[in-house]
């Protein structure tokens, strides 16, 4: 047990937050066509080798960013390909934004063909993700990008992305094998402190009933918050959501360690269910959607969420069943498992809130 505590440390300890490795490209095809990518701050600081990127760095190096980011972009509209100007790089919020010009000397229908060697160079993180939502006078397409799909095409007179969020939200959540296996092989998602939370609040079982009331208790928090902070009526200090996140874990954990039938579960679940949905709406709202994009997004990452939280009790419950069969193995194993929780949990809030 202490070589398994150990192996658990050293493998999660790493992960101090979420980062935040998801950029959003629009493109807008009315009477104006543009292409345009926004970015999280500190990525385009490390794209630029910069520790931090200030508004005088910014200005300095928009041209190199966009040159890293879009220079290489290509769109073509059915026989015709469109020709992109860069417009002007600004900080907006968070993020960074690269705004260009679309010139397409035909109609626009038809087929639409975009080629983003970005997503192809060796800075970006393993996970990093590209939302792409296109626009169009009669439709609005949204579809995800990752590492090695540098080729998008699409119909335009189509309308789909629904389903993207749903798998956005598995995917954060971490309970989808892209998030277990990247291109430079295995490693932990960045969903691993909501998949510890979920099997904390799931490891003392207690029935059937009192699963179901926990597990409707954490949908109804974090959904309550999602809602509040993807629509911009609540903001909070992301850091301290990340630590507050870490927090949770631990007193779910230590409690498991110190009752042996800890009450009002579905009460606690509900409580940092309030904390996890802010933690979940750093990935919308980082994006900066709008009209029916951002009610697509809420609804369809939400679901994904659930989703996710449905597949991590699924497959925890088979263990779960097992250990229940046999008081002495039951109580060790959360006992021991509750301590590796509660010790990672608090050496994550250490480096979330301190470092």
């Amino acid at each position: 047990m202490q070589h398994l505590f150990l192996i658990l440390f050293l493998i999660c300890s790493p992960l101090w937050s979420h980062p935040l490795d998801l950029g959003l490209l629009q493109i807008e095809l009315g009477n104006s066509p543009t292409l345009q990518l926004d970015l999280n701050r500190n990525l385009a600081a490390q794209l630029l080798s910069l520790n931090e990127l200030t508004e005088d760095e910014l200005k300095s190096g928009g041209n190199d960013l966009y040159q890293i980011t879009l220079a290489k972009s290509k769109i073509e509209l059915e026989n015709q390909s469109c020709e992109i100007n860069p417009l002007k790089v600004e900080a907006v919020g968070q993020s960074v934004r690269i705004l260009t010009l679309l010139i397409c000397p035909g109609p626009i229908e038809g087929q639409l063909k975009l080629f983003f060697p970005f997503l192809n160079i060796k800075e970006l993180p393993n996970t990093f993700e590209i939302l792409a939502v296109i626009h169009s006078a009669n439709s609005e397409q949204i579809k995800t990008l990752k590492g090695g799909q540098d080729t998008l095409t699409i119909n335009i007179a189509e309308s789909r992305g629904f389903f993207e969020f749903i798998i956005m939200g598995l995917d954060h959540i971490g309970v989808t094998p892209s998030e277990w296996k990247s291109r430079e092989g295995f490693h932990l998602p960045e969903g691993i402190d909501h998949i510890l939370f979920v099997f904390a609040l799931i490891l003392v079982g207690g029935g059937l009933i009192e699963l179901v009331k926990t597990a409707t208790g954490f949908t109804v928090g974090h959904s309550i918050t999602l809602a509040l902070a993807s629509f911009n009526l609540v903001r909070v200090n992301s850091k301290w959501v990340e630590s507050i996140i870490a927090l949770s874990i631990a007193y779910v954990a230590l409690e498991s360690i110190f009752r042996s039938k800890p009450k009002h579960r579905w009460a606690v679940a509900g409580i940092f269910g309030l904390i996890h949905g802010f933690g979940f709406a750093t990935v919308l709202g980082d994006l900066n959607l709008q009209g029916s994009a951002l009610i697509y997004s809420l609804v369809g990452f939400n679901i994904g969420i659930e989703l996710g939280q449905v597949i991590i009790i699924l497959l925890s419950l088979p263990l779960l069943l097992y250990i229940d069969k046999t008081p002495k193995l039951k109580f060790i194993f959360i006992k021991s498992v509750s301590i590796i929780i509660a010790s990672i949990s608090l050496y994550w809030f250490y480096q979330r809130a301190f470092e």
